[in-house]
């Protein structure tokens, strides 16, 4: 070991690894967008909410808020206003920064937001259908992070103390968002295909089988996905999160509106056989 890289290691701490200081502002066309959308943690974040909003990739650039002061691009009263404003995060960051010692519980407290659940057009919370073949740990923590969201949840299957295949659960939840009596569906079996394909069979249902966040935003986004299906086998609480993170927090992208509509044509083209 070089004496450079012991001296790295002496002053390193991890409490001081704050980058969320720096605080990230969204640019469009070289505007800041900080009115609008807020100021973000990470460039990840900032970026997916800039997309979320309808604003073009091409368009989108990220900084901190120092840089935007310092290169003319917001005023000197819009930088102090914002230079302690609260950066959003999710709850899985949050956390994941107390456990690092990134943040102090009073920093947290003062300096990072997580947004509240989005609810309902009419400003009820949502309904979600969850269902399993089995109930463990995930499903429990699962169901406890949806009830944080202030989500209405309905029961299926071994969830709901019933003795159920993987099949009939996945169905039962499946045609639960069918009919719009539930908003969204969950839905867990050992590998998490099994659900994901009977819940397909249902009209109108798009089920994603989801192993991470990134799964989980694109399905949202892209595909409109309304039954997320995961793996018992696979998917760790932490992991599970992250997914419910990506998921809630994003939303269906106008730009594929027309081959989400397509898979609801082949849909009908072949129940007509």
């Amino acid at each position: 070991m070089s004496n450079n890289t012991k001296k790295v290691k002496k002053v390193y701490k991890p409490e001081r690894n704050k980058s969320w200081q720096l605080r990230k502002c969204v640019l469009v066309s070289g505007k800041c967008c900080a009115e609008e959308l807020g100021i973000f943690a990470t460039r990840y974040a900032a970026k997916k909410a800039a997309l979320k909003a309808g604003y073009p990739s091409e368009l989108i650039s990220i900084s901190n808020l120092n840089k935007v002061a310092k290169r003319g691009q917001c005023s000197k009263e819009f930088a102090a206003k914002y230079s302690n404003a609260p950066v959003q995060v999710s709850q899985v960051t949050k956390e994941r920064m107390l456990g690092k010692g990134q943040v102090t519980e009073a920093e947290a407290e003062k300096f990072l937001r997580v947004p509240e659940p989005a609810n309902e057009p009419d400003g009820s919370p949502m309904k979600i259908a969850v269902g399993s073949d089995e109930r463990n740990g995930l499903t429990d923590e699962v169901i406890r992070k949806l009830e944080e969201r202030g989500a209405e949840v309905e029961l299926f299957g071994p969830l709901a103390d019933k003795s159920v295949e993987w099949a009939e659960v996945a169905g039962q939840v499946a045609e639960k968002v069918s009919g719009r009596e539930c908003d969204q569906g969950i839905l867990f079996c050992w590998t998490g295909t099994g659900v994901s394909i009977a819940a397909n069979k249902v009209p109108g249902i798009r089920a994603a089988l989801c192993t991470d966040a990134e799964t989980a935003a694109g399905a949202r986004k892209w595909n409109d996905a309304n039954v997320l299906a995961m793996s018992l086998r696979l998917t760790s609480p932490t992991v599970a999160k992250e997914i419910l993170d990506a998921w809630f927090e994003n939303g269906p992208d106008p730009s594929e509106k027309k081959n989400v509509d397509k898979v609801g044509e082949i849909e009908s083209r072949h129940a007509k056989r």
